[in-house]
């Protein structure tokens, strides 16, 4: 009877524990892993305005002008690979990565769009933000590996 009793005991225990373990450990997960991705797409936005201020208009052209030591800067990083391009009105590249000419459509002045992307073989996390360019906007791209 007392054997009996005890592995009753023991599930009745081990029941609930096997179903709220997984449950909370998987809400954790979530709960830690929004936070690090707003993070993560604050500092790729933080790098989209850094390089925003390096588009300019020069009468009808677009220009895009990024020192060595500036490119230099924007891309370092310990972990991961960081990659920045220019796209013009016309969707070409102005200047950067042609790796990140991807079809993502038109994006007005001032707005952002977050998208993931596989390039190249690499999972990114990519950012553009809509630069004006005359009548139409440019869009500024980085993105960084996962």
């Amino acid at each position: 009877m007392a054997s009996s009793l005890k592995w009753q005991l023991l599930i009745w225990l081990l029941t609930p524990l096997l179903i709220i373990v997984p449950m909370v450990a998987t809400l954790q997960y979530w709960f830690t892993l929004s936070p690090a991705n707003v993070e993560f797409d604050q500092q790729l936005g933080d790098i989209a305005i850094a390089v925003s201020h390096l588009v300019s208009m020069d009468g009808d052209r677009v220009r895009f002008e990024m020192t060595p030591q500036t490119e230099l800067s924007l891309r370092t990083d310990q972990f991961d690979k960081v990659f920045i391009a220019v796209m013009g009105p016309d969707g070409g590249v102005i200047g950067g990565d042609e790796s990140l000419n991807t079809p993502e459509g038109e994006i007005v002045s001032g707005a952002w769009k977050y998208v993931d992307r596989e390039i190249a073989g690499h999972l990114l996390r990519m950012v553009i933000r809509g630069v004006n360019c005359g009548r139409r906007a440019c869009q500024v791209r980085v993105a960084e590996t996962m």
